[in-house]
């Protein structure tokens, strides 16, 4: 298994939450890199020659939500292409507000570890 050589971009406004999504990543053998906002993330991506293989996005952040950086990801020609988990704590998710947006994976918090890892390991690129 070469999951040592994939990257996957976390972006949570919960310390609490990115350190242990970066925890279980790297229990099975992924590199993560954490952004605590979306704007931190966008002028990564928009400046940065490397690029994630993943991105694990939560809905409900201050500034700039989930939603909104997975439309200016999915409207840009170099990000397109990234993989996109969506993870949100909302009881009641209101499914209609992401039904015009591409995501490729859902995951309701509290985050179950062999459900986070199935969805990461479906996504990311095969050897």
């Amino acid at each position: 298994m070469h999951n040592h050589t994939k990257q996957i971009f976390i972006c949570d406004d919960s310390v609490e939450n990115t350190l242990w999504l970066k925890s279980a990543l790297l229990i099975h053998g992924f590199k993560s890199k954490i952004f605590l906002s979306g704007v931190a993330l966008l002028d990564f991506l928009d400046n940065k020659p490397d690029l994630p293989d993943l991105l694990i996005v939560d809905l409900k952040m201050p500034v700039i939500s989930g939603l909104e950086i997975i439309q200016k990801i999915k409207q840009s020609h170099k990000l397109k292409s990234i993989p996109i988990i969506l993870i949100t704590g909302i009881d009641k998710f209101d499914i209609e507000n992401i039904n015009h947006v591409e995501i490729n994976g859902f995951i309701r918090k509290a985050i179950d570890l062999d459900t986070l890892i199935a969805s990461v390991t479906a996504l990311l690129p095969k050897d």
